[in-house]
């Protein structure tokens, strides 16, 4: 399983997007995480496969690419959500 995290850096909730994503990794083991710049080129192609309006993303998906769940704004997932998703 994995996360991808959209978001816009240098925005009034990047600092808030980042502390997240570092307490994920040291809370959860082993979490696989792509943050990227939704504004990247990257970033705009991940938001239109995966249907997302609305920044910033939280997409988890499994390997092959098929979403398992998504949160979209200010509502971040909490650790145990995840885990649910990407905890084996």
């Amino acid at each position: 399983m994995k996360l991808i995290i959209l978001y816009r850096p240098n925005s009034e909730n990047s600092l808030a997007i980042e502390n997240y994503c570092a307490t994920l990794k040291k809370e959860i083991y082993g979490i696989n995480i792509e943050i990227l710049d939704i504004d990247s080129v990257d970033g705009a192609d991940k938001a239109k496969i995966y249907g997302v309006i609305s920044y910033p993303a939280f997409v988890v998906t499994r390997d092959d690419g098929q979403v398992q769940n998504i949160w979209e704004g200010e509502s971040y997932p909490t650790k145990d959500e995840l885990e649910s998703y990407l905890v084996v």
